[in-house]
């Protein structure tokens, strides 16, 4: 190829297709950094607790919930606009139907009573009665004789009476659901017996993609879902302030999942132009900028906290309102020349051979 392209007689279009394939990609990442500097900041903290044990079925909730409130009220200021724990920080039995009565709840919403604006955004899992056979993985209670969903859910509290809820969409293969063509096994463990661990698919009526305040809003993910950037962008609009990312990575130990996981983060981070805020439960915690550098980062096994002012800018990117249109047209522009060059290269190695 190099041949063809620096003998005597160049091709024009071979040194095109060079070009194009070499600095188009340099020149749009440079284009897509953004050095704006924004006037408006958020102050955040994030909690990377470091309460749960992996392999443990003795946590003890109320401790948990304690631990929480502890490092909340020693880190927060009166300029903290949100504070952020991982995934499944409560493990207790949260429902959804009675969630303003449950006690941990009241608890942290009395921090927010408080602190007029500040917002507490907390990883659950949580429960809701339905109908026998609405859906396979329902799980049968025999004290009520009801039929309940399991969510792994991400709440918002604040100080109104509101207390905003979503459901995690993007569910693990088999850690937390078995694959569609194996649903069936997971209705019949439950009904030999079994105890299901398994999430009910996030069909939770009152779902909230977003959490809301007033005229503006943050995307609440959850772990595993930080590897759909594609999905998650398309709903992003220009009110979203920031993305957050709760996970509990405990499970992860001593592999490499935790760097894989922020690394997704990182992607996401620079797809959607947002900062992304991160708890992780003896994972990895931190923060994302908008160009997808870790400014911050905690990996210890010790509790911490860490506090941070980010910059809030509510545009949208092209990848946001376009998608991945700039990679589908690069790599149809590059087949397209690719072809028109394919007779040129055969009559250059034919001239070469003779």
């Amino acid at each position: 190829m190099l041949f063809i392209i620096f003998s005597n007689k160049i091709n024009l279009i071979n040194i095109l297709h060079l070009l194009i394939t070499i600095f188009t990609p340099i020149f749009l990442s440079y284009y897509l950094i953004d050095n704006e500097k924004s006037q408006r900041t958020k102050e955040i903290l994030i909690l990377h607790p470091c309460t749960q044990r992996y392999g443990s079925n003795n946590t003890n909730t109320y401790f948990q919930v304690e631990k929480y409130i502890e490092m909340i009220e020693k880190n927060i200021t009166s300029s903290t606009d949100y504070v952020l724990l991982p995934e499944t920080a409560m493990q207790e039995g949260l429902w959804i139907g009675d969630i303003k009565s449950n006690l941990s709840i009241q608890r942290l919403k009395n921090i927010t009573i408080k602190n007029k604006n500040l917002k507490i955004i907390i990883g659950a899992i949580a429960y809701e009665y339905c109908k026998n056979g609405e859906i396979l993985e329902a799980q049968y209670q025999k004290e009520t004789k009801k039929y309940f969903k399991t969510y792994n859910a991400i709440i918002q509290i604040d100080a109104s009476e509101n207390i905003q809820i979503r459901t995690k969409q993007k569910l693990v293969p088999y850690e937390e659901r078995i694959p569609y063509y194996l649903e069936w096994f997971n209705g019949v463990y439950s009904y030999l017996g079994g105890e299901n661990w398994h999430y009910t698919y996030p069909s939770y009526k009152n779902q909230n993609l977003f959490f809301d305040d007033k005229y503006s809003n943050i995307l609440a993910l959850i772990c595993y879902e930080a590897a759909f950037y594609e999905d998650f962008s398309k709903i992003i609009n220009n009110n979203t302030l920031f993305l957050t990312c709760s996970a509990n990575e405990i499970w992860y130990q001593n592999s490499e999942g935790a760097e894989q996981a922020i690394k997704l983060s990182q992607i996401l981070a620079l797809c959607t132009k947002k900062y992304i805020i991160r708890s992780s439960d003896f994972g990895i915690s931190g923060v994302i900028d908008d160009n997808g550098e870790i400014l911050m980062k905690i990996n210890s096994p010790i509790p911490k906290a860490i506090k941070i002012n980010i910059p809030i800018k509510e545009k949208m990117t092209f990848f946001v309102r376009n998608g991945s249109i700039i990679i589908e047209v690069y790599l149809i522009l590059n087949l397209l020349i690719f072809i028109l060059s394919l007779p040129i290269i055969g009559l250059s190695i034919k001239r070469s051979v003779t």
